[in-house]
């Protein structure tokens, strides 16, 4: 789960409905709290940095207080019916060497 969580965090500043979409509909249905869980450790990690997206003039920026509350508000994890705020993350320079890691760890 970590992997799937920190390649989208990679690849882009992913959003958190996009997070879900990485585990597609059934599984993350299913899972959202183990999901949203795994989102909490990594960033308590320092693997991940949570983002205020601004749709409307695509300006972020990181966020450093309340964290743990906007990953745990459900309606965050919602895909955006309209341009606005967003929540979104990526992953740090540690979180890139963790993933490396989980990489050559699941080639071996």
């Amino acid at each position: 789960m970590e992997e799937k969580i920190l390649w989208a965090a990679i690849e882009d500043y992913a959003g958190l409905w996009e997070v879900l979409w990485e585990f597609g509909k059934e599984e993350s249905a299913a899972g959202y709290n183990q999901i949203q869980t795994t989102v909490i450790g990594l960033f308590e990690k320092g693997f991940i940095e949570l983002y205020e997206y601004n749709d409307l003039n695509n300006k972020k920026s990181k966020i450093k207080k309340d964290i743990i509350n906007i990953i745990n508000e459900k309606k965050n994890w919602n895909p955006p019916e309209k341009l606005g705020i967003t929540f979104r993350i990526s992953a740090t320079s540690n979180g890139k060497k963790y993933y490396k890691k989980l990489i050559k760890n699941k080639a071996s």
